[in-house]
């Protein structure tokens, strides 16, 4: 094999949909890939959504494609896949980014609330999945890049539905590396540790909590979103072509420590 950075880690011209696009993690990875001159899709959860990140994007002379849709629903994300491909005939990458949390004691958990945590991190992932990967198993090749979280194998108060839902992307994540891998289809995973997100300003603005989880994390700062770049891109490179069903663990050493 003929080792350049262009042939291991190169994602030039790739077709890559982000959902979760429109903000932190899945935001701040589609830039990062069209900087390196991938085809861009970034997904919003709606259009007031989408038209913030327009904007935005505009403002920052970045060349993205933009889509509104829900994760959860099927018809959206079947024609969604369908629209993607009529412009550019394949999709060699998925990232899902899409997720929400819910912070409760589990005794006063609205069930609502919790069904919505685990409709949009795992129904919304598994949705995309299988849509998307029906794409890229037809074509037998593909990358797909689940987000899930160190909560995924860790508990913590207050986040019962958080938690459950991150446990079932890190497992599904597995589930269908073991099912897809042979297709030619990869399936694998970040897990971030607490990460600096407009999701987790509430939480970084109680002193007490913030200065638990400088103490808890072993390189003593809190992730920021440009820390799970460089796992993503390398999961949607050929670098990562015999890894499947794996969860990295972007996490400064906090599930070591």
């Amino acid at each position: 094999m003929n080792y350049t950075l262009d042939s291991m880690f190169g994602i030039k011209d790739k077709v890559i949909v982000i959902t979760g696009g429109s903000r932190g993690i899945g935001k701040e990875i589609g830039v990062a890939c069209a900087a390196l001159g991938a085809n861009v899709i970034l997904v919003a959860s709606n259009e007031h959504n989408m038209t913030i990140l327009n904007n935005d994007l505009e403002k920052r002379n970045i060349g993205c494609d933009t889509m509104a849709f829900d994760v959860r629903d099927e018809n959206a994300v079947f024609a969604a896949v369908t629209t993607v491909v009529s412009k550019y005939g394949r999709i060699d990458g998925l990232v899902t980014g899409a997720g929400v949390t819910h912070i409760a004691d589990a005794e006063t958990m609205e069930m609502d609330n919790f069904k919505h945590v685990i409709d949009i991190n795992l129904i919304g992932t598994m949705t995309c999945c299988k849509y998307f990967g029906k794409q890229m198993l037809a074509q037998k090749s593909g990358k797909i890049v689940t987000v899930s979280s160190v909560r995924g194998i860790q508990g913590k108060a207050r986040v019962s539905a958080y938690a459950a839902s991150k446990g079932a992307v890190t497992n599904l994540t597995r589930t269908l590396g073991v099912e897809w891998g042979i297709k030619g289809v990869n399936v694998n995973g970040i897990a971030p540790a607490f990460t600096k997100t407009d999701m987790a300003d509430a939480f970084l603005a109680d002193k007490e909590s913030a200065d638990w989880l400088i103490s808890r994390s072993p390189m003593g700062r809190f992730g920021e979103v440009m820390d799970m770049v460089g796992p993503a891109i390398f999961l949607l490179s050929e670098a990562s072509r015999f890894l499947s069903g794996m969860m990295i663990y972007v996490d400064g050493g906090w599930i070591s420590g």
